[in-house]
């Protein structure tokens, strides 16, 4: 499973910088230096837990961010051309809510 670094700390003599992915093969593992009896390095435990500055990294499909990433731009570029169309201005670096508020206010203005 990989934990991704929330803050710049030192774990396992490396120092992990923010963002920075750890391997680790699952919630705990049995300690490699006692073999589970107990050492400095598990706390006595016998197991070794992630450090508290990392946190697990869920994987995202890809395929389906794309997709909504896509439509998103699709739809952008469907208001511009109507906004073109209708000859009112508009800014390149608006999002979608604020082009879909603009095309709203530019259909009131001229009453389509």
């Amino acid at each position: 499973m990989q934990y991704k670094a929330i803050r710049k700390c030192q774990y396992d003599q490396h120092i992990w910088k923010e963002g920075e992915l750890l391997e680790f093969p699952g919630k705990t593992v049995p300690c490699p230096v006692c073999k589970g009896e107990g050492c400095i390095k598990c706390h006595k435990t016998g197991r070794i837990d992630p450090p508290h500055h990392f946190m697990p990294v869920t994987h995202v499909n890809v395929v389906e961010k794309k997709a909504e990433v896509d439509a998103e731009i699709s739809e952008l570029d469907a208001i511009r051309a109507e906004m073109d169309e209708m000859g009112k201005a508009y800014d390149r670096r608006w999002k979608l809510q604020k082009m879909r508020d603009a095309l709203i206010a530019a259909k009131k203005e001229t009453g389509k």
